[in-house]
């Protein structure tokens, strides 16, 4: 996987959080995918998809801003700084996080194994 492979496969994801697209959002979160939240929560790839299915999480922004790419055998690493404006159960929430994904080549296109986030300082 290249540095452009990843930034694309990121472009995608997040587009398909901003349109709510499940199919999308299932098919490049990896079979053993992990989120976990600023708040400590995680997420698994069934229960991340079926916050978007259902409503409960909604997202209008996520700009990623002086991100890093580091292509690495069988993928890439991720990191930067990120501002989201989502709604949560429909209270809308915006922040400023820091964050690291890994990507994976599957074989069938980058596919996310772990994004990991968290508020970052003023």
């Amino acid at each position: 996987m290249t540095e452009d492979d990843a930034r694309q496969a990121e472009a995608q994801m997040i587009a398909a959080m901003k349109a709510a697209d499940t199919e999308a959002l299932y098919s490049l979160f990896a079979t053993d995918f992990s989120w976990v939240h600023g708040s400590g929560q995680t997420d698994s790839r069934a229960t991340m998809v079926r916050k978007f299915l259902t409503g409960a999480l909604k997202v209008s922004d996520m700009t990623p801003e002086a991100q890093r790419i580091v292509a690495v055998p069988g993928g890439a690493m991720v990191s930067g700084r990120i501002r989201i404006a989502l709604e949560i159960n429909d209270t809308p929430k915006v922040s400023q996080n820091l964050y690291s994904a890994f990507w994976i080549d599957t074989g069938h296109g980058p596919q996310l194994a772990h994004w990991q986030n968290t508020r970052a300082p003023e």
